[in-house]
Parts: structure tokens; sequence; C-alpha cells
């Protein structure tokens, strides 16, 4: 391997390592953060790394940033199973988390987004009585 293939993988097994261990803690995810973007300014097209990046953002709850990694994987691996799935869980919760919103405020623009979440979602998973329950919720007229 040649420098920039080690310093990679370095970054990448030592972000796995504190992503395992750790308890969630801002410092932690600033600890993990910070190797992942070591690893990116090495090789910033590898999949493997924005699947770890987008798994830190998701157990942080930072979905836009998640929803980012898990489609940009997409974009390089179409048929990549691991980021369909992470994605259509992001789309889902980021989905439902609209939906709550919309109840305190402007329901109409909230659903609306809410609903091409889930359209995007289905693309992946068609079988989901889940999704299609609430797409239909999100129907606006």
């Amino acid at each position: 391997m040649g420098d920039v293939e080690d310093r990679t993988a370095l970054y990448y097994e030592r972000a796995k390592q504190l992503n395992l261990l750790s308890s969630g803690t801002s410092v932690e995810l600033e600890r993990q953060l910070r190797e992942v973007y070591k690893a990116l300014s090495y090789q910033n097209e590898q999949v493997r790394l924005y699947m770890l990046l987008g798994k830190i953002y998701k157990q942080n709850l930072d979905l836009s940033s998640a929803l980012f990694c898990y489609r940009f994987v997409l974009k390089k691996e179409p048929t990549n199973p691991t980021a369909q799935k992470y994605l259509v869980q992001c789309l889902t919760l980021k989905g439902k988390e609209l939906m709550t919103q919309g109840i305190e405020g402007d329901w109409k623009a909230k659903f609306i987004s809410a609903r091409s979440l889930f359209d995007e979602a289905i693309e992946y998973n068609r079988d989901s009585q889940e999704l299609c329950v609430l797409k239909a919720v999100c129907q606006v007229s």
C-alpha cells in the first residue's frame, strides 16, 4: 500500500474503534469526526468512509448529514444494500420529524417535505406498509 492508502486506513480504523467504544458524549463525537475527516482528506471518494460518517451522524441524530452520506454512497454504488437500508431509516426518521414539526407550525410545507422523503424511501423499499401509510397521511390538497 502507498502512503495515502496507509494513512486513510489508519484514520478509518481509529474512527471505527472510537465509534465502537463511544458512549455518545460530544467529545467522543468530535474525536470520531476528526478521524474520519482526516481519512477523507487523503481519499475523499471512499465509500466506506462515508458509510462510517453516515453511521456517526445517524447515531447522533444529525439526519440531514447522515442523508448526505448515504446518498453519496448510493451515487457511487447504487445497489449497496446497507446504504439503501440506512438511507430508508434516515428518510423515515426525518419525515416523521417533519410531520411532528408540522403539527406545531406550518403544517402544509412540513407535510409536503415529509411526503417527498417518504417517496424517496419507497424507491428503495417498495414493500413497506409503514412508508405507504406515512406518505398517505402527508397527502396535502
